[in-house]
């Protein structure tokens, strides 16, 4: 166990059990695994309480009203995978316990089945749980981002196949747009004179077709025209982004008449390192991020310092 990181949490097991022997030999089985757990055995009525603070929930075969009780678990905490536990009792075919919401059938007599099973379904709530984790902070980050663009001075749009997707405030009044719908969907092209606008095709060919184009910042000088006839320049900082999974372009405008010429901290806001990243924080001796059963148990979002993806619209 390093300094660095922390120890995982215990696998958090509901046990549903008519033998407590039967209970502490199923915990005693996992741990020997190298699972940690915190077991509660409880009576099935029981389950509906307390599913909702559980990783995973082991389930005898032979309890009464199975077949009522487990689907409404399922219903309940569907994050929550139970394993079905057959012996001498009862029997139920795998087939039978899908059915019923369970995650699978194992034998009492089949011990290496069973912790494979819990594994298996251990990775699984890993899964489910940085799933969640990464869509917060996804929200979080296209929330952060709207507001940097929201109190930006800077003229921020983003283009996809040439024609506007998003604009920020600054950037519409600039052209002399009252209403986004009126921008989206106009290309870029449009609000420039000729020159500029060969300018801008020269360029976007080279994004087009230069790999590198969008790990970098371009910057040309235009010339454009609001939609009241006044003259616009300045200049064009154009990089690679994402809008709703769509490679897009950043579009930064600075005008010459602009007394603070600051955009967004550390500019522009390139795809490649614009998504929160994923780190798993595990301890072990060897640093692997991983328990003795192999299986990850905790996860940490780690945001880019300074970059945040396009925002939602």
């Amino acid at each position: 166990m390093t300094a660095q990181q922390p120890p995982h949490a215990p696998v958090r097991l509901l046990i549903a059990e008519n033998s407590e022997n039967a209970a502490h030999r199923f915990d005693s089985l996992l741990r020997d695994a190298g699972i940690a757990t915190r077991p509660e055995i409880i009576d099935l009525p029981m389950a509906m309480d307390a599913l909702g603070n559980a990783d995973m929930m082991l389930c005898n075969a032979s309890l009464p009203n199975l077949d009522r009780v487990v689907p409404q678990l399922r219903q309940k905490a569907p994050h929550v995978p139970i394993i079905v536990i057959n012996n001498d009792e009862a029997t139920l075919s795998p087939a039978e316990v899908l059915e019923l919401g369970a995650a699978d059938a194992v034998a009492d007599s089949e011990p290496k089945h069973l912790v494979l099973v819990v594994k298996r379904e251990l990775e699984h709530v890993c899964q489910n749980l940085r799933l969640r984790q990464t869509r917060k902070a996804l929200e979080e980050a296209e929330q952060r981002c709207e507001l940097l663009l929201a109190g930006s001075k800077a003229a921020i749009a983003y283009v996809h196949e040439g024609m506007h997707i998003f604009a920020n405030d600054v950037y519409l009044k600039l052209f002399g747009f009252a209403d986004a719908d009126d921008l989206l969907g106009l290309p870029l092209i449009d609000l420039l004179d000729a020159d500029s606008a060969e300018t801008l095709k020269t360029t976007l060919k080279k994004f087009r077709h230069d790999a590198d184009a969008d790990n970098q910042e371009t910057v040309i000088d235009f010339n454009g025209t609001s939609t009241g006839g006044e003259p616009i320049t300045g200049s064009m900082t154009l990089a690679g982004a994402e809008y709703e999974g769509e490679h897009c372009l950043q579009v930064t405008l600075r005008t010459s008449s602009d007394a603070d010429t600051s955009a967004l901290p550390n500019g522009a806001i390139p795809a490649s390192s614009a998504n929160p990243i994923p780190t798993l924080l595990n301890s072990q001796a060897d640093g692997s991020g991983k328990n003795a059963s192999g299986l990850e148990f905790e996860l940490e979002l780690e945001d880019s310092a300074t970059q945040v993806p396009a925002p939602a619209p």
